[in-house]
């Protein structure tokens, strides 16, 4: 991988951490660290290229919490997941040549 495409990558995951630690949808980040979802934030950004609407998007990040932590929290805090998302992938073309 050449130095640009891991720059980019690094880019398109601290945004997607922002993201999701805004969220926080286990109510961890004061007490972990902005560290804590990385698991969660590393698969998010490997499924991002996948999703075509913001729907989706929101789904698969859902999908994903449940998964790592048996339970999505409030449904709630996903309200605007797909938008700020959405956001991220079409800023890193990469992410949309999948």
């Amino acid at each position: 991988m050449n130095k640009a495409i891991k720059e980019d990558y690094k880019e398109a995951f601290l945004q997607v951490r922002q993201v999701i630690n805004s969220i926080d949808p286990m109510g961890l980040i004061e007490f972990c660290g902005p560290e804590e979802y990385d698991a969660e934030v590393s698969e998010i950004l490997s499924k991002l290229g996948e999703c075509g609407t913001e729907e989706e998007i929101r789904a698969m990040v859902i999908q994903v919490i449940t998964k790592w932590f048996d339970d999505p929290g409030n449904i709630n805090f996903y309200s605007n997941v797909g938008q700020d998302l959405m956001k991220v992938k079409n800023s890193h073309t990469w992410l949309n040549s999948r």
